[in-house]
């Protein structure tokens, strides 16, 4: 779909609002929809740059290995990733999700985990402090399965504990 054909497609939910969109191309921004890639989509804006790429898979970097959701606790409501590799690993990107609740954690730009460190994410509700804090109050469901499962920045499941 060319981007001024995004202009004048019907809004969904999920989608901007088309005053939104109409703002963008007053700025000469340049609106492209990603919804029906099946792969990944680069996207850099700076200053000097204005890059969209799709990715086919094989373009994607190598899937970093070591990182491990290696502990949740439903009660304290928190979850605790530990880079068992050798090198440290950055999580720019990469996401929590919470099964039942279906409540997502994006870890920001620049987090890095060292080789053989551990990181622990906890929610509003949670008496424990994390090195990260999940703007919901409560993630984790006490009483029902509730699994918690790791992607990275490109939507590879790396790690998932129940």
């Amino acid at each position: 779909m060319a981007p001024t054909e995004a202009l004048s497609a019907v809004a969904e939910p999920d989608t901007p609002a088309k005053r939104v969109l109409k703002l963008l191309k007053q700025y000469g921004t340049r609106v492209v929809l990603t919804e029906s890639c099946s792969l990944g989509v680069e996207l850099r804006l700076r200053a000097s740059e204005q890059r969209i790429a799709l990715l086919s898979q094989g373009a994607w970097p190598e899937a970093v290995t070591g990182v491990e959701i290696t502990a949740k606790d439903n009660q304290a409501d928190t979850v605790t990733l530990t880079n068992r590799g050798k090198k440290a690993a950055d999580l720019s990107g990469w996401f929590l999700y919470s099964e039942k609740g279906r409540e997502l954690f994006v870890f920001p730009a620049g987090t890095q985990l060292p080789a053989g460190a551990s990181l622990t994410v906890a929610s509003q509700s949670s008496a424990v402090a994390g090195d990260y804090l999940w703007q919901d109050t409560k993630v984790w469901n006490d009483n029902n399965a509730d699994r918690a499962i790791l992607y990275d920045a490109y939507g590879r499941q790396m790690s998932t504990l129940d």
